[in-house]
């Protein structure tokens, strides 16, 4: 099952550049009264080691670049434009039971 908040992934090849890829289901639109709490769980890979972008709940560390977290669509959006943020992808489970 694929998180349904998500529509871009954001891959960095180099410091400042970046490239927005699409997949396959839209962020939501900016956090409405109510709903302002909703967390998405997301795959981050930063360039600098245990970095963490604010607003970022680190749920598992994979290595010290690499590390599941759960972030509101606003802190999502917020580390579409940091540069120490090489991508940021949906997470979803492999099996469905």
């Amino acid at each position: 099952m694929t998180d349904d908040r998500l529509r871009f992934r954001v891959d960095r090849t180099e410091p400042g550049r970046s490239k927005r890829e699409s997949v396959a289901a839209p962020f939501p639109p900016a956090p409405k009264a109510g709903r302002s709490g909703e967390r998405t769980a997301v795959i981050v890979k930063v360039g600098p080691s245990n970095y963490v972008p604010p607003g970022f709940d680190v749920q598992h560390r994979i290595d010290d670049k690499l590390f599941t977290a759960r972030a509101d669509a606003d802190a999502i959006r917020a580390a579409d434009d940091d540069p120490d943020v090489i991508s940021i992808s949906p997470s979803r489970p492999l099996h469905s039971d």
